[in-house]
């Protein structure tokens, strides 16, 4: 799953995990906090750098994980701070696990942004409302390009619906 900060990519993830027998969500940004506080023993405030180098380096690790639902940070797939080269590797390394769904909102619009925003600010680390803006405004384009999949909804169940469908995942299990 991919798609702008705070638009309910894990949310989603975790609803088809828990749909499908024997699957498991992975949210990139929960398990780049558990396991830099693990080995730093405090919690996090990265350089951008640092932290999409290492979310990398974490989600290719997981990649070799049969039935997981990866649910990428907001900027693990494309930054303003990795190289164009690094973004393409990190795209086909998913592709060749598996197929990448971009996650949006029912109506992407100005008043999406500013829910979205008020999201982003609960998190233990997170960035401005104009930062936001900025991802969304260079990202979604590269989404929407790069996207196998686009699922739209406000509705977490009716997204993970969509997708188990689209991909005739819940008639392999029946």
């Amino acid at each position: 799953m991919i798609g702008p900060r705070a638009c309910g990519k894990t949310g989603v993830g975790n609803s088809v995990a828990t749909k499908l027998d024997d699957w498991t969500a992975f949210d990139l940004d929960t398990e780049y906090e558990r396991i830099c506080f693990m080995e730093t023993g405090q919690r996090l405030n990265p350089d951008p750098d640092e932290y999409y180098n290492r979310s990398r380096e974490i989600l290719f690790e997981y990649l070799c994980r049969d039935n997981i639902v990866m649910c990428l940070g907001g900027g693990t797939l494309i930054n303003s701070h990795s190289a164009p080269d690094g973004c393409i590797e990190t795209l086909n390394k998913c592709r060749e696990r598996g197929q990448v769904i971009l996650v949006l909102p029912s109506r992407f619009d100005f008043r999406n942004r500013k829910i979205l925003y008020n999201r982003e600010r609960q998190r233990r680390y997170s960035v401005t409302a104009h930062t936001v803006a900025e991802h969304y405004d260079k990202r979604i384009g590269f989404f929407r390009n790069n996207a196998d999949l686009i699922v739209y909804s406000n509705d977490l169940d009716t997204a993970a619906d969509k997708i188990i469908k689209h991909y005739g995942l819940g008639a392999a299990e029946a």
